[in-house]
């Protein structure tokens, strides 16, 4: 009964994944019709054009799968992208979207050949119980075609946020969790918001040292960021300068009358490693809150924490104290409001992380 109910959920919620399904096909045949012959080996146009994100050089094809995908699930953004003045940035948010699909249908393809040949399902991650709820095809293309629903939500949201013209359209908010903050659904990501990486040659590390034209634009992209009402800024101690420059930034908005501290959600990131010690990560993250000038953060993150032996530093460090120690601290002296952490890691490091 219930695995009838699930293939009839499957019939008439499954269009967002068959849409999905169908764009790949389609690319797929295209390269394959115009590589070469010894490029049209089993598997190539596929590792391509949908399931391998690593490649850099095959941007176009990802482009098309966006394309078609969006040129049935939702028109009005592929409309807007095409004839938007900036195609570097439109081109940029197709290749995003693509590769969202792509990662969508790489993650569930694998899933299902892996189990129905038998082998282990992602060892590690998975129970056998899980396991064999993602490996179901049925199951499968439930969550893939859910997920994929997500993605044409916001596509949707930013399609109207782009067709307003007149200022009155605000970039929608939502509860971000248990931190009962109104996060905007698009945020102001810092990771290229700087000069410099500081990354070889002479480090920026004042506020004399920044070109003013460059300055002048990231203020500039503030206050229309704030405009907007995407009022989520993120960055980094390691994004070179960002934070020195963001906190210029927004000593000047406020002398300006722009907009107040409150108004603001601010967020950084500090990484950790094997010799951080939990005196000096706390005295790290108190430098970056007096560059970002900012008095506390609302969210701190840990800033990659993509392994077992980075869970093992924060919360049995030895003689060099559990770095989340440092974080509990900072938050009890008002420093820090919230405490998470950036990853790529493997589904049951996140888990045991958030546990």
């Amino acid at each position: 009964m219930v695995m009838d109910r699930a293939k009839s959920l499957l019939l008439s919620e499954s269009a967002f994944y068959a849409a999905a399904v169908s764009s790949v096909v389609d690319q797929e045949k295209h390269y394959s019709s115009s590589s070469s012959t010894d490029n049209r080996r089993a598997g190539f146009a596929r590792r391509y054009s949908s399931f391998d994100l690593s490649t850099t050089t095959h941007n176009e094809n990802v482009i098309n799968v966006a394309k078609s995908f969006l040129s049935t699930s939702c028109p009005e953004l592929l409309t807007i992208l095409e004839s938007h003045s900036d195609q570097k940035s439109a081109q940029d948010r197709l290749i995003k979207i693509g590769r969202n699909i792509n990662a969508t249908l790489r993650y569930s393809h694998e899933a299902t050949e892996r189990f129905e040949s038998g082998e282990e399902l992602f060892p590690g991650i998975w129970t056998a119980d899980e396991a064999e709820e993602v490996g179901n095809e049925v199951d499968r293309k439930m969550k893939s075609d859910g997920s994929l629903q997500l993605l044409v939500q916001e596509c949707a949201n930013l399609a109207k946020m782009l067709m307003s013209n007149d200022g009155t359209m605000k970039c929608p908010t939502v509860r971000y969790g248990r931190t009962e903050i109104q996060m905007p659904i698009v945020s102001l990501g810092c990771m290229r918001f700087q000069q410099t990486w500081n990354r070889g040659g002479k480090p920026v590390k004042s506020a004399d040292q920044i070109e003013k034209e460059c300055q002048e634009n990231l203020v500039n992209i503030l206050k229309h960021s704030l405009h907007c009402g995407v009022n989520h800024i993120e960055t980094a101690q390691g994004y070179g300068c960002s934070e020195l420059q963001i906190g210029m930034a927004l000593k000047q908005l406020f002398d300006e009358g722009v907009c107040k501290r409150e108004d603001l959600i601010i967020q950084t990131k500090g990484g950790i490693s094997s010799s951080t010690k939990k005196s000096d990560y706390k005295s790290s993250i108190l430098q970056q809150i007096e560059r970002l000038g900012v008095g506390y953060l609302d969210l701190f993150s840990v800033h990659g924490l993509n392994t077992e032996d980075h869970y093992n530093w924060l919360f049995d460090h030895g003689e060099k104290g559990n770095l989340i120690d440092a974080l509990k601290e900072l938050r009890a002296e008002g420093k820090i409001r919230h405490i998470g952490f950036s990853t790529h890691a493997p589904a049951h490091i996140i888990k045991k992380a958030i546990e």
